[in-house]
């Protein structure tokens, strides 16, 4: 009689202590989702905020004047000026020389 009382025991224990850790599982799915949300919530704020805040329009030629401009078209018809120098004369970097010759290039043609 006793070893069926322990039995039963054991039983209501292991499926107490299995209830529990579900639970304790659900309660933390359940923290992590809100947390995601909330992240998402902000990173979404953040990316509105700084299209608004945006002090540079898009496309803007920041560096882009006339003594660039006629530099380039030397460079394109006279290749031993080399980028090199342009960037240095005109403290730019290649990326921003190269997108200021793409421009250029298309309005001569």
């Amino acid at each position: 009689m006793m070893d069926i009382a322990e039995n039963q025991s054991n039983r209501i224990a292991k499926k107490s202590l299995r209830d529990t850790i579900d639970l304790l599982i659900l309660v933390e799915l359940d923290r992590v989702e809100r947390e995601r949300e909330i992240t998402v919530k902000r990173i979404n704020d953040g990316i509105a905020a700084s299209n608004k805040k945006s002090g540079r329009k898009f496309g803007q030629l920041d560096k882009m004047n006339d003594e660039l401009r006629e530099d380039i078209k030397k460079f394109l018809s006279d290749r031993s000026i080399k980028q090199v120098d342009l960037m240095r004369k005109h403290n730019i970097s290649r990326n921003t020389l190269k997108k200021y010759i793409s421009i250029v290039k298309e309005q001569q043609a």
